[in-house]
């Protein structure tokens, strides 16, 4: 899934930014430590960069979703993955 998140019109070097990598180790899953995270990046972007930023993720983690909607992130597509038999 990939979501798309823009609260000013306008592009970073004429290119979106991605939020790629944001994990949390599975023993403190659970814990909001990746709400704080996820916030902490929003909150910058928006106070110091501005523009358009996009995540990608897995569609099996719905929790990464309804954080993503939470802080305005709209789903723009979906992606599959395919393997060579």
């Amino acid at each position: 899934m990939i979501e798309s998140w823009n609260r000013q019109a306008q592009l970073v070097n004429n290119r979106p930014v991605w939020l790629e990598g944001l994990r949390v180790h599975p023993a403190y899953e659970g814990k909001g430590i990746a709400s704080q995270m996820h916030h902490f990046l929003i909150n910058y972007w928006e106070q110091n960069c501005g523009g358009i930023v996009r995540l990608a993720t897995i569609s099996a983690r719905t929790q990464v979703h309804h954080l993503c909607q939470k802080t305005g992130f709209n789903k723009i597509d979906e992606f599959f993955f395919y393997s060579w038999i």
